[in-house]
């Protein structure tokens, strides 16, 4: 679902994966189903036609019902808790470059950074909108499988992904329209700033390499953040350190000292510091608390 089409022999479908599948307890087995959290440069927009999932991303956790849509953006971490018997999902999955690499029109990168300021989301689906979803994916996956049968299969291919991009995107703006969200320029900047976030924390936590890359002030960007989602910059990537390193302390042997290294912190010493003041844990009593199954789950901490 998240991973990289490996289909050999053409770029269009090693960096773009169309899917539907049935979720059950046998794919749990299989040795590319994703048990434990991780981490991809993939966008993917999720539909849920029966059953019902529940997913963390970035440690939030949500609870996905049938016809319920769901986005997400490059370098979050995602982990799927559980789901129903008769869950299915389909969907699409790409990188961000690859609508370059087909040549498709520039604009339809704002209508995917539109997706991206509704971080994870989850949309309720008419029958209609389900149903529009359902057909636009197959359309796609139609063009996938005759793509090199065509003279102009990828064209056509690129035709299927610009209609579905800008469908979703009209069900996501008629809601604003709507009243059901709110989206104008403060939001745009923000969005910008968590998707640079998400790629570039581990090596630029100062906020001068985001507010340059983003053509405004650190005061402005701060109290933008702050303003829109109850957090300042700092604060924000600030979160997203403490994401990976429970990710890390959970799902990995890596030790304290190694962790800090991957997180470039300056010392195993100021990580800890660091980890502590934020979550009123020191790492290894954090990794112990989980492994015991003592550890409460709590998207604030």
């Amino acid at each position: 679902m998240f991973q990289k089409n490996t289909s050999p022999g053409n770029f269009a479908l090693d960096y773009f994966s169309v899917f539907k599948f049935h979720l059950s307890e046998e794919k749990k087995t299989q040795a590319d189903f994703p048990t434990e959290s991780f981490r991809s440069d993939f966008f993917s927009i999720i539909h849920v036609t029966s059953g019902n999932l529940s997913v963390r991303i970035d440690l939030n956790d949500f609870d996905v019902a049938t016809n319920g849509l769901f986005v997400v953006v490059p370098y979050s971490i995602k982990h799927i808790i559980n789901f129903s018997h008769d869950c299915v999902l389909e969907g699409v999955s790409f990188t961000a470059d690859v609508l370059s690499r087909m040549k498709l029109k520039e604009n339809l990168l704002e209508q995917i950074e539109f997706f991206s300021s509704r971080d994870f989301f989850p949309w309720a689906l008419s029958r209609r909108e389900s149903s529009l979803f359902s057909q636009l994916v197959k359309r796609i996956r139609k063009r996938c499988e005759q793509l090199n049968n065509h003279s102009f299969g990828l064209e056509l291919l690129a035709n299927s992904i610009t209609d579905f991009i800008y469908e979703m995107s009209e069900i996501g703006k008629s809601r604003i329209r709507d009243g059901m969200m709110t989206y104008g320029r403060k939001e745009q900047l923000v969005m910008n700033f968590t998707r640079l976030a998400k790629q570039h924390h581990l090596t630029a936590r100062n906020l001068s390499f985001y507010s340059d890359k983003l053509f405004v002030s650190i005061k402005y960007l701060s109290e933008t953040s702050k303003e829109i989602t109850g957090k300042t910059a700092s604060q924000f990537i600030d979160e997203l350190d403490i994401i990976e390193a429970k990710r890390l302390l959970e799902d990995t042997p890596l030790n304290v000292s190694e962790i800090s290294n991957h997180l470039n912190f300056s010392s195993p010493a100021f990580f800890s510091k660091f980890f502590k003041r934020l979550t009123s844990k020191s790492p290894k009593s954090y990794r112990k608390a989980f492994a015991n199954g003592t550890f409460q789950f709590d998207r604030n901490n």
